[in-house]
């Protein structure tokens, strides 16, 4: 099997069985998620004395929403790309006094290979996470296997 991810279309793939009909991680979040309904949230904003966005206009409550939206995106990206850059600069890291080596993404021109699941000691940035036998997968910002510990950290949260 070879598992692929296409940034440009955020889609994963199986290679030589395209029927495979993969759902990434956010994809099964989403379905157990009411959608958000900014308008309804708005207006109740709008005309709720203990709200910051009270006396402003859904509209204009919106237009806010969706500048800090964009803002929080564009730092969020950025940061990522930051970590994601410094750990891919490095050939290895030392935890607990061992030389851990960065083992890079599997890349294809602007297609990502998934690797084999059996992971060595070692840290991975941006791994791919699958299961195969429920077709779903997703992608860990960095996954550190040191000794029979696996970590696995997302920089969103900064947790790991």
């Amino acid at each position: 099997m070879e598992l692929t991810f296409t940034e440009e279309n955020h889609k994963y793939e199986t290679i030589n069985d395209p029927s495979k009909k993969w759902v990434s991680a956010t994809g099964i979040l989403k379905a157990f998620t009411e959608p958000f309904d900014q308008n309804t949230v708005a207006t109740k904003c709008s005309k709720n004395k203990k709200s910051k966005w009270y006396g402003l206009s859904p509209k204009e409550i919106i237009d806010l929403w969706d500048k800090e939206s964009t803002r929080a995106t564009t730092l969020g990206s950025w940061y990522h790309n930051e970590r994601e850059t410094e750990l891919l600069a490095c050939n290895t890291i030392q935890r607990e006094g061992i030389d851990l080596p960065i083992f890079h993404p599997i890349m294809n021109g602007d297609i990502k290979h998934a690797p084999e699941q059996r992971l060595v000691p070692g840290i991975y940035p941006e791994h791919f996470v699958y299961l195969k036998s429920a077709l779903l997968c997703g992608q860990a910002d960095r996954v550190e296997v040191v000794g029979d510990v696996v970590n696995v950290y997302d920089y969103k949260t900064n947790k790991k």
